[in-house]
């Protein structure tokens, strides 16, 4: 599969990012996640970048953060955002209003969550899916805001001799997303090449083409189990290599943003370099290399146009004109 540059323009930059991570396209508009700034919620027009309100300073508090992950859309109510925060395990329902913000918005209301997940996105109206629950051996579940298992889905594959429960889950990780219909699922592994497609019931539904086939590996260099304060957990050696970092879904398109490198070869590993494009059924539609490393994507629903974020070299909220895709 030959691999296309992509060159893209700046959309927004200066002193309101700090370090942008995670983009949602709502509407108008895009909500990033920036943990370093004052307010680590931005959101800013996608037509010209312009910063239109920011919340969301880092407490404990309702309508507060400690490390806000992701940022979805309520299908049922526009307007309506959720956001979960890993560290305090608690999704944070959102109503934006007018833009630019007015005063007494955004209106919040917190729930937090009876278990851990890695992340957590709206599915539909009153339920979420969220990835590598704790202390389960699925990698994938809908739950109730409260956190509450409605069903498990993607079992994990059987682990190595000697490797912990708790270890494997962290290999095991997943970036999740749900398609603008919400017909579909779709799951990319971060410490393998491994695409998974579902349907809305959860169901596995196909596998995307893989272009190096690897996998999770514990062995010197690379995996490892560490034990700290009486918890297992999987430590990262210079050889672990880093497959998909980011994840968005058209109606019509799965892309990939894909690191492929090691801990120890690259400045950026969590960072990815290459833009993975498949349809539903798995086939590649193309490979595209990005002018620099960037941390996060995200895509129109007409495939019109992909935007991403970058911290290098200065902190950046990029634009492409996405090729046709047939």
């Amino acid at each position: 599969m030959p691999v296309l540059p992509l060159e893209g323009e700046v959309l927004g930059s200066g002193e309101e990012l700090a370090t942008p991570g995670s983009i949602l396209v709502l509407d108008s508009l895009l909500v990033v996640i920036d943990r370093k700034n004052d307010k680590q919620l931005s959101i800013l027009s996608k037509h010209s970048g312009r910063l239109l309100g920011s919340f969301g300073v880092k407490g404990n508090g309702p309508g507060e953060y400690r490390a806000p992950w992701t940022v979805s859309a309520d299908p049922a109510v526009k307007g309506r955002l959720w956001v979960f925060d890993r560290q305090l395990r608690r999704l944070t329902r959102v109503d934006i209003g007018r833009m630019p913000l007015a005063p007494g918005f955004p209106k919040v209301e917190t729930r937090t969550m009876t278990r851990s997940f890695n992340e957590v996105i709206s599915l539909r109206a009153g339920s979420f899916l969220g990835a590598n629950p704790a202390a389960e051996t699925a990698r994938l579940a809908v739950a109730l805001v409260d956190g509450e298992l409605k069903s498990r889905h993607a079992p994990l594959p059987q682990s190595p001799p000697d490797v912990p429960l708790a270890a494997w889950q962290n290999a095991q990780q997943v970036h999740i997303a749900v398609d603008p219909n919400r017909r579909r699922i779709v799951a990319a592994s971060r410490y393998a090449d491994r695409i998974e497609i579902f349907d809305d019931g959860g169901r596995a539904i196909g596998l995307a083409e893989r272009f190096f086939s690897f996998e999770p590996r514990f062995e010197a260099g690379a995996l490892s189990v560490r034990s700290r304060d009486d918890k297992t957990t999987m430590a990262l050696g210079n050889e672990a290599r880093i497959g998909y970092v980011s994840l968005a879904l058209s109606k019509n398109f799965i892309y990939a943003l894909f690191s492929g490198t090691t801990m120890g070869a690259s400045m950026t590993p969590t960072y990815g370099a290459y833009l993975h494009v498949f349809d539903f059924a798995g086939k590649s539609r193309g490979v595209y290399k990005f002018q620099g490393p960037v941390a996060a994507i995200a895509v129109e629903p007409d495939d019109s146009r992909l935007y991403a974020t970058r911290h290098d070299p200065e902190p950046a909220l990029l634009v492409y004109r996405l090729p046709a895709l047939r």
